[in-house]
């Protein structure tokens, strides 16, 4: 049975592990920007567990274009009225894949994005990912044009910057 629930702190070295099994280094994220975040956001990250072992999470953050992390960024500070719940990472291991824990963890994402309002969802696709989110209703958008180009650009030179509409 999956057990889907909110991220801790104490859930760091577990997410840290799926981290390594799912990115290239470059995508590594520091134990210190995924503290900050969980600090900040606990309510919008969750871990997927089977039997008690970590086979996935999602790291949400409400933000405004002002707040917008780029990679690795040490530290992350809640934003009073997000425009957009930013998808920032999302990792399954090659287990987990098989009980379709991206569609479950993100249904958690949006659900929580529309109780708070908040009307879209955005994220930076990576490792050549833009068709699984097109799958999910994603389409791009110019990074320009919401004045995110210098932090999708942190991703590395082949990022995208999708969003969806929430309403």
């Amino acid at each position: 049975m999956i057990e889907i629930r909110n991220a801790a702190l104490a859930d760091l070295p577990a997410i840290a592990a799926v981290q390594h099994l799912c990115y290239d280094e470059h995508f590594l994220e520091s134990h210190e920007s995924f503290h900050s975040k969980l600090t900040a956001t606990a309510t919008t990250c969750w871990l997927a567990l089977r039997n008690d072992k970590t086979l996935g999470y999602l790291i949400t953050l409400p933000v405004s274009t002002a707040t917008f992390p780029a990679l690795d960024a040490p530290a992350f500070e809640i934003c009073a009225r997000p425009e957009l719940l930013y998808i920032h990472d999302l990792a399954i291991t090659p287990e987990g894949r098989a009980f379709g824990l991206g569609k479950q963890l993100l249904e958690c994402a949006q659900q929580t994005a529309i109780a708070r309002a908040i009307p879209r969802a955005g994220l930076i696709a990576v490792q050549a990912s833009a068709d699984y989110w097109t799958r999910h209703g994603f389409v791009p958008v110019d990074a320009s044009a919401r004045g995110l180009s210098e932090k999708v650009a942190s991703f590395g030179d082949d990022a995208c910057y999708m969003e969806k509409s929430l309403r």
